[in-house]
């Protein structure tokens, strides 16, 4: 229920500003152009001398567990308030740089925590461009490495997991990217991205309640399953300023394992699944500023939470 809320919630100023479509294009001083879906890997390198921040904002809440069924479980709600910086730059033409740091305010049962999540850095190198008329998309090797900022270990009961923000685990991988844009018919674009990557989280040292799982006796090391990330996103505009866009992404992690005093609750990382979505709104200020309003959710899952959420991000292209 909550989500087809948010879906409608995020549909209504949709519908309002589709109108909007029909204004005349000559009245807007810059080129249409696409602020991108907040969650797929790009598969474009920035330009060096036009380095882009994209700060985001958002609540998110966790209302319950995908049980080894693809069932949903409810569990108490855990609320938390977001914000995310992903800066990205061009090192050189075919090279770039981008880095995603977080904090997130976790709230449940009246115990709440402050604290930054773990962080993303990617090298992306740029294997070709686009060629307009043609099939051939822009083509990215993306090498991303998640760095284990956050809170993952030493968990108060007290605090009802609001004091997990992090895995604990070093994550290497690289992502294939790929994106396309079309000239419709109509005198509209679409713009299209895939990304798919695979990853290996390290070993990591776990004492007591963890993100695994575990109790206040829990002494040993976690051996996280390695796992597949697919993102697949759209953007359509309806006129200079307004698109219309998704993001989808589904993972998929193997099986893990324990080494140690495992406590009196099991701490290993079980096989999950989740597949979620993001609805959006972009709009665009200018020719270096635009904005991004969406709602994000799970829809399907296995050992994972389910979530809903709602964010609003703004990007400086500078």
């Amino acid at each position: 229920m909550l989500n087809r809320c948010l879906i409608l919630i995020f549909l209504l100023p949709s519908i309002s500003y589709a109108s909007a479509a029909m204004t005349d294009e000559k009245k807007f001083p810059y080129e249409q152009w696409f602020t991108g879906p907040l969650f797929t890997p790009m598969a474009i390198t920035p330009e060096k001398e036009h380095p882009a921040l994209e700060v985001t904002f958002g609540g998110k809440c966790s209302y319950g567990f995908y049980n080894d069924n693809w069932q949903t479980k409810s569990t108490p709600n855990l609320w938390s308030i977001f914000n995310y910086y992903d800066a990205q730059l061009g090192i050189s033409s075919i090279l770039g740089l981008e880095i995603i740091a977080s904090w997130t305010n976790n709230f449940s049962k009246g115990a709440y925590s402050v604290h930054i999540q773990d962080t993303t850095v990617r090298l992306g190198f740029q294997v070709c461009n686009e060629v307009p008329g043609t099939w051939i998309p822009d083509f990215r090797i993306i090498l991303q490495e998640v760095f284990p900022t956050g809170n993952y270990q030493k968990l108060k009961p007290d605090k009802y997991l609001t004091d997990l923000t992090g895995q604990g685990t070093f994550q290497t991988g690289l992502y294939l990217a790929f994106q396309k844009l079309f000239d419709l018919n109509n005198g509209h674009k679409y713009q299209m991205r895939f990304s798919t990557g695979y990853f290996i989280p390290a070993p990591t040292q776990v004492s007591g309640i963890n993100a695994y799982g575990g109790s206040l006796t829990t002494n040993g090391t976690v051996y996280p399953g390695h796992y597949i990330s697919t993102f697949c996103s759209g953007e359509y505009n309806l006129n200079n300023r307004w698109a219309l866009a998704f993001d989808s992404n589904f993972q998929y992690q193997f099986k893990g394992r324990f080494s140690g005093n495992p406590g009196t609750f099991p701490t290993t990382p079980l096989e999950n699944a989740m597949f979620t979505l993001a609805p959006e709104l972009e709009h665009t200020f200018s020719e270096n500023s635009g904005m991004l309003l969406g709602a994000w959710f799970t829809i399907l899952g296995k050992n994972t939470p389910a979530f809903s959420s709602l964010f609003f991000s703004l990007l400086f292209v500078f």
